[in-house]
């Protein structure tokens, strides 16, 4: 199969938070795939498409001394396409990544 994406996706399996903007529903997947304009969510009930969510992926970078740091990325978008067990997210603008100094951030 022909892939003509015009941005590049990483296969990260990031443990993320999406939240619904109207209710505020709050949901914890893990991403199947990453872009700097979307991503895809692993979920038994994916949201209707047109939903405005806001994303929050968790990451652990690995540190200088053989730890880590935890590190959130923020973007806001919206459900783009749904399908059986998963729905892909367009972010509104590329994600802002937020430096923790320990544990993940709420």
């Amino acid at each position: 199969m022909d892939d003509r994406r015009a941005v590049q996706r990483f296969d990260l399996k990031l443990p993320s938070r999406v939240m619904a903007v109207a209710d505020e529903a709050t949901y914890h997947l893990v991403t199947e795939n990453v872009s700097s304009h979307g991503a895809l969510f692993h979920t038994k009930q994916p949201l209707e498409s047109g939903t405005r969510v806001e994303v929050t992926m968790f990451l652990s970078i690995p540190g200088e001394l053989g730890g880590s740091r935890q590190s959130v990325i923020r973007s806001q978008g919206e459900v783009i396409r749904r399908g059986e067990g998963a729905m892909a997210v367009c972010f509104d603008q590329p994600g802002v990544l937020l430096a923790t100094a320990s544990g993940v951030p709420q």
